[in-house]
């Protein structure tokens, strides 16, 4: 399995549960090109894109509960820069959690902070393109599969009461029998993201879906705004320095 599938596998260790209701009467797609549109609204260069993305993973004959998550990110491009923050919420529903956590990156340096112990990893030397796959796993690989052509625009569709376009994409590896299929639901004016699912099927391992829904929200970069993309610390704070190289 490829390290970006293999990272989305391993998103769904830290946060609440998500249900979808989607009507089975899609209509034909509209005549624009609305993957193009979702590229943009994903990836803007003239503000910060705000999601917080909730999802949860599911098996076919799993004994334990599913697992869920919860993440947020600020992101912006040109050049690239973000902050993610993973709330820490293990508690009574069970699910694994490495406590709360935050990951900020911006030219060619990323940060972690982990609040206990009250640390901060300093990762120099980086390039934008492997850094861009430290950002939020899930919305990572929707821009992957966006950029590399493999979402395609499936009609529109009724998703909880809201009219959007399903971009479904699938592919197999050529060496090993698995399989993967993707549905992003785009709001079918702004080509924002609402949710989706993602199904992999690695015989003889039962069939794993992930379902997420994802808050999206555009911000105007500003003086305020952009403090956003750091992350603060304090006086206490050890710091560790460490080379990409």
């Amino acid at each position: 399995m490829s390290p970006l599938w293999l990272t989305l596998a391993a998103l769904a260790v830290v946060g609440a549960v998500v249900a979808w209701l989607v009507d089975s009467d899609d209509t034909p797609a509209a005549g624009v090109d609305i993957v193009a549109e979702a590229r943009a609204a994903l990836a803007p260069s003239d503000g910060i894109a705000h999601t917080v993305v909730r999802s949860t993973l599911t098996s076919p004959g799993s004994s334990g509960p599913p697992l869920t998550s919860r993440v947020e990110q600020w992101a912006t491009s040109g050049p690239i820069r973000y902050r993610i923050r993973i709330p820490d919420q293990s508690g009574p529903r069970g699910n694994f959690s490495a406590g709360e956590q935050e990951i900020a990156y911006a030219n060619g340096v990323q940060r972690t902070y982990e609040p206990e112990p009250n640390t901060l990893t300093v990762t120099t030397g980086l390039e934008d393109e492997e850094a861009s796959s430290g950002a939020e796993p899930l919305m990572s690989a929707v821009r992957s599969l966006l950029d590399a052509g493999k979402l395609k625009d499936a009609g529109q569709a009724r998703v909880g009461g809201r009219t959007v376009h399903r971009l479904v994409g699938s592919e197999m590896e050529r060496d090993a029998p698995l399989a993967r299929r993707a549905v992003l639901y785009v709001d079918a004016d702004t080509a924002e993201p609402i949710g989706g699912a993602l199904t992999i099927k690695a015989p003889p391992s039962p069939p794993v879906t992930m379902r997420f829904a994802i808050d999206y929200e555009r911000l105007p970069s500003t003086v305020t705004t952009r403090r956003l993309l750091t992350i603060t610390t304090n006086a206490r704070t050890r710091v560790i320095r460490r080379s990409a190289g």
